[in-house]
């Protein structure tokens, strides 16, 4: 469960990431 747990993480991380690469392209 944990494996998972860190998974999701690192996907929201990068979904961070991609948001704020494209605010800043805005």
């Amino acid at each position: 469960c944990q494996a998972s747990k860190s998974a999701r993480t690192k996907n929201l991380l990068r979904i961070k990431l991609t948001i704020h690469k494209l605010k800043k392209q805005m």
